[in-house]
């Protein structure tokens, strides 16, 4: 499989994400994953699709169609494959068992690089945030979790993601 996690912004009007589909399947991809995602760019679309051979082609097509010709193209793994949902409940109920494991479970949800427990009172370790790179998490009036990921950056859907599992 030559799976890629594309991400784009799709115009939202009616038949917006039907031309982003039709592109990647007339370039040989097949979605086998699909996310929207709400962002200051409007709607975020995000697509793990199986490109047989190489994914250069779609993504240039994928470009082409969307307002800000934006395309985040990154390998993805068979692990990516399914729904944002049933991997958040799966994630749940491993973190049930162990709460201490917050930070490993929010990289896992949010497909991070890395994320670790921070002292919230300590403003020197937030310093990329604004990069759109990194996040910080608040768990409590004193910790959190700082979450990076350097392929692309967080959306308000996976913020909003994100805040849900760390009530306070």
């Amino acid at each position: 499989m030559g799976l890629w996690r594309i991400r784009t912004a799709v115009e939202d009007r009616p038949g917006g994400l039907a031309e982003v589909v039709g592109a990647i399947a007339r370039h040989g991809g097949n979605i086998v994953g699909l996310s929207l995602h709400t962002d200051v760019a409007g709607v975020i679309d995000e697509f793990v699709v199986d490109v047989p051979g190489g994914h250069a082609r779609a993504v240039r097509a994928v470009a082409e169609l969307g307002p800000s010709g934006t395309v985040t193209a990154v390998p993805a793994h068979r692990r990516e494959v399914g729904d944002d949902v049933t991997r958040a409940l799966l994630l749940t109920a491993r973190l049930r068992a162990d709460p201490n494991r917050l930070p490993e479970a929010l990289a896992d949800l949010l497909l991070a690089d890395d994320a670790r427990w921070t002292n919230l009172t300590r403003a020197d370790e937030s310093g990329d945030t604004d990069a759109g790179t990194a996040m910080l998490v608040p768990v409590g009036p004193l910790r959190g979790v700082l979450v990076r990921r350097a392929s692309h950056p967080f959306t308000w859907t996976e913020s909003s993601r994100a805040d849900a599992w760390c009530v306070r």
